[in-house]
């Protein structure tokens, strides 16, 4: 759950790991809007892009096992996002956002989705 500081700017259908606030501390200011504007507008359909939706999703690979996880690309500012769809729910969970650096993302991920058991 995001502090009230962070939560008033992204959509209700929408959860993130505590450790999702650090990574937006981390992020410079003017990116934040652009971020909750890009993850509210895949809340409203978070499913991959091959079923209708606005997700993007992960694979396995060498480095990491994302398999079944979708990720949010904001290229031009090289931020990474990856979330989990939770149909159960319907509402996605946010794991982690951080700037693209060689695999760190994705490394980062996996260690959260280990932590959580997700």
């Amino acid at each position: 759950m995001l502090s009230s500081k962070w939560s008033r700017s992204f959509s209700d259908n929408v959860e993130f790991l505590e450790e999702v606030e650090d990574d937006l501390a981390k992020i410079d200011g003017s990116l934040i809007k652009q971020i909750a504007n890009v993850i509210n507008k895949v809340a409203r359909n978070p499913k991959p892009k091959s079923d209708g939706g606005f997700g993007k999703p992960l694979r396995n690979d060498e480095s990491s096992q994302l398999s079944g996880y979708n990720k949010i690309k904001l290229v031009k500012a090289g931020i990474r996002i990856v979330y989990k769809l939770r149909e159960e729910k319907g509402n996605m969970l946010v794991i982690i956002i951080a700037a693209r650096a060689d695999n760190y993302v994705y490394q980062q991920a996996v260690k959260r989705i280990k932590k959580y058991n997700l």
